[in-house]
């Protein structure tokens, strides 16, 4: 994509080569920020880590840093702004977005979720942020234009920069179905050949793609669309100088020998991946992060000279006096004052309402992204045991994509919740027969580990040498099955087969959420 002809141009514009050499010696500086997968969190956690106010400071401090040595500074969100926290859902994320404006966001990637809400929100969400959404891959199917602008170039004193936005493909798989009425989303690869010509004739000096795809190692992305991996590793050598992304939700984080770090504490040294003369760097999720890649522009030739994942106020438990406690990995960041007295507000709002007391639990349901859609876990299990039970279905299934968070023993409140199953779904059932069920299942059950598709399961469905059995006993093909699920899923959600219009199906009108605390209280 980019052809570096700048010598030539620079010729032209000066009276000498010799004029034009010296302004290609100059060396120019350029530090990106980034963050992704914010997924509602502008305010700090119950252990006071992350939030937007801590993470202002931390830009702040790096802008005036590399101010001060004659740089340039871009900050970039990977997308995903929406769904996760009930402060921010309730008041469709509205303090995230007005707090990325008052953090000075430059651009961020369209992602998945950012179609959670109606395109009229989507559209007030952009004038809230004042940030541009960047899709070059998304098309509106009735007038096959593009919905979101390509790309942002940036002009900083001579420093050309574009920044192209991306968005994976499964957000029409993974998404609401009407999304397939609205939009076509393209091959992000064949995109970005497409723009080569109008980015070439605009002659950036750094030239990133920021994305909304994932980061699969060695782009094994099984069955989840492809990622920036693949996407580095399908166009020319050296098309993109960065991939920074979004959606996987990992700390991508390397040695400088390429190889990835097995182990990653926050405060690490880290090095992004590397594919076909690209970087590709993510920053996790929630806004733990801020991401800093710092490069330098000479002759051409775009360097990368610094990197880090940077923590924002995050703390490990640790044994104190005998006692465990949370303790900072790195020094605390202050929380700017300004972004407090903004986003408080919406804070007390939404809090004001769910925070309060459902039950005790005696030990951690576990939901994190990287345990529960990769492996059974307690909380998965409840989850289809409550839509089981409360349906007197026979089985019940839930995919690992809708569950968002965990639930720490102790006090569970009605926010805990909420965080776990931010969505609104409600419980729906369809009756089976033995032979349906078993080949609706082995749909069900090819998901691979780490997708949002990998099925949680009720505790009386087991897997016996690759046999279903429902309470110990195998699957009888004239059988008759109650099978209880996500109305989500049910529509095709997460890949799975659509059962939303089989004869037998009903939609209960239970709210997921609402099932799951009527559970945890009945058996706490």
């Amino acid at each position: 994509m980019k052809i570096r002809l700048t010598l030539i141009t620079l010729v032209l514009a000066f009276s000498s080569a010799s004029d034009a050499e010296e302004v290609m010696n100059q060396e120019q500086y350029l530090t990106v920020l980034h963050t992704n997968d914010h997924h509602g969190r502008f305010w700090k956690d119950e252990r006071d880590q992350a939030g937007m106010a801590a993470r202002k400071t931390l830009i702040d401090s790096i802008r005036d840093e590399v101010a001060s040595k004659g740089g340039q500074t871009l900050l970039l969100s990977g997308g995903d702004i929406n769904t996760g926290v009930p402060e921010s859902d309730m008041q469709y994320a509205k303090p995230d977005f007005i707090g990325m404006k008052y953090l000075g966001y430059d651009a961020m990637a369209v992602g998945n979720h950012e179609f959670d809400v109606s395109y009229g929100i989507m559209n007030m969400q952009q004038v809230w942020s004042q940030v541009p959404f960047l899709s070059a891959n998304i098309y509106d199917k009735s007038t096959n234009e593009r919905s979101f602008a390509p790309y942002k170039l940036f002009d900083f004193d001579g420093l050309r920069v574009a920044v192209l936005g991306l968005t994976t493909t499964d957000t029409l798989k993974v998404g609401s179905s009407t999304l397939k009425q609205k939009y076509i989303i393209n091959d992000p690869s064949q995109e970005v050949l497409k723009l080569t010509k109008e980015l070439d004739a605009k002659s950036p000096d750094v030239v990133i793609a920021l994305t909304h795809m994932g980061h699969y190692v060695n782009g094994e992305h099984g069955s989840n669309a492809y990622g920036d991996v693949t996407l580095a590793n399908n166009l020319p050598n050296g098309t993109l100088d960065a991939i920074i992304g979004g959606h996987s939700q990992n700390a991508v984080c390397y040695q400088k020998n390429s190889r990835k770090k097995e182990v990653f504490e926050p405060g690490d040294a880290c090095w992004p991946d590397r594919h076909n003369g690209t970087w590709i760097m993510q920053a996790q999720e929630w806004g733990r992060f801020v991401g800093r890649a710092d490069f330098i522009i000479k002759e051409g030739v775009v360097e990368l000279i610094n990197y880090q994942l940077i923590p924002v106020n995050l703390k490990k438990k640790v044994k104190l006096d005998g006692n465990k406690k949370y303790v900072l990995y790195q020094n605390e960041i202050d929380q700017d004052e300004d972004i407090i007295s903004l986003l408080k507000p919406y804070y007390e709002k939404g809090n004001n309402l769910i925070n309060y007391r459902i039950t005790n639990i005696a030990q951690r349901l576990e939901g994190d992204r990287k345990v529960v859609r990769s492996q059974q876990t307690n909380l998965g299990n409840v989850i289809s045991d409550s839509m089981m039970v409360k349906t007197g279905a026979d089985l019940a299934i839930m995919n690992s994509g809708g569950i968002r968070d965990s639930i720490d023993e102790g006090e569970v409140t009605y926010r805990n919740i909420l965080k776990v199953l931010p969505w609104g779904n409600s419980i729906v059932t369809v009756e089976l027969s033995g032979s349906e069920l078993k080949t609706y299942l082995s749909e069900v059950l090819k998901k691979t580990p780490g997708s949002g598709g990998y099925v949680q399961r009720s505790t009386n469905f087991n897997l016996v040498d690759g046999e279903v059995t429902i309470d110990g006993k195998k699957l009888s093909p004239t059988n008759t099955y109650k099978l209880a699920l996500s109305s989500y899923a049910s529509r095709g959600g997460d890949g799975y087969p659509k059962l939303n219009k089989h004869p037998t199906y009903v939609d209960t009108g239970y709210l997921d959420a609402d099932v799951l605390k009527e559970f945890l209280i009945q058996n706490n």
